[in-house]
């Protein structure tokens, strides 16, 4: 199942893409290598390989996932982050999300040398040592409770933005990890990308202190988005903490 663009989305709060899809994690067989959505492992090009490396230190970032991008072509958003401060500036270099094939590469983005290879998520065992972690992404309607405070959560944060009608606040958390619809923003905005043209793909929580959760990445005890431009050929990130 997948989402598909609405075609009538005016900015990054709204939903670029319907219906919104619950991503589910699977732990594959083996090393991924079909251009799916996944968490983890390594990237699967559709082009020549683009690690991208932060900008003051010329580190590789770390690949955190790949995510197909709705339409009718095969086309994969790849996010890449500086796992200390990633996102905090969507603009800044250590967030990095490339799109293929086709797709720009931000201005802001330093790509490294042809062949380099960065680290990738890991997880925590039970001895808790730091192992490997890819999981595939299954996505799954999102129940009509969860999409309803999904949806009462946006009302929310457009009234918190004086965009919208008054709206009470949501008792309930919403969806952790979706791809389309509109997203659950901790803080009711979506920073330093107002510009009203970036459209939103997909969110997901920080997770990774305890042995059994998929992988370890830390927002903050908030959550990470992926935002597309309106021709779906470039990405932005943004993380932040609840």
């Amino acid at each position: 199942m997948m989402s598909r663009p609405t075609g009538q989305v005016a900015g990054p709060h709204d939903a670029a893409f319907l219906p919104r899809l619950q991503m589910i994690f699977r732990e594959p067989a083996g090393p991924v290598a079909q251009p799916v959505t996944k968490f983890g492992g390594q990237p699967v090009w559709l082009e020549e390989p683009a690690w991208p490396v932060e900008p003051r230190t010329g580190e590789p970032l770390m690949f955190v996932g790949q995510f197909r991008v709705p339409g009718e072509e095969v086309r994969l958003a790849y996010l890449f982050l500086d796992v200390e401060e990633g996102g905090l500036d969507p603009n800044r270099g250590d967030a990095v999300v490339l799109v293929q094939p086709g797709g720009r590469v931000p201005s802001f983005a330093v790509i490294g040398p042809p062949h380099i290879q960065g680290p990738s998520l890991w997880r925590w065992n039970e001895d808790e040592e730091k192992i490997p972690a890819e999981w595939l992404v299954d996505l799954a309607p999102v129940s009509p409770e969860l999409d309803a405070e999904a949806d009462d959560h946006a009302a929310w944060s457009r009234y918190m933005r004086h965009e919208g009608p008054e709206a009470d606040l949501p008792s309930g958390p919403g969806p952790r990890d979706f791809l389309g619809g509109a997203p659950v923003l901790p803080n009711n905005s979506v920073r330093d990308l107002d510009d009203g043209s970036w459209q939103f793909l997909c969110q997901f929580t920080d997770r990774g202190e305890c042995p059994g959760d998929p992988f370890f990445i830390n927002f903050g005890y908030g959550s990470g988005f992926v935002f597309l431009s309106p021709d779906h050929l470039e990405g932005r990130f943004m993380s932040d903490c609840s």
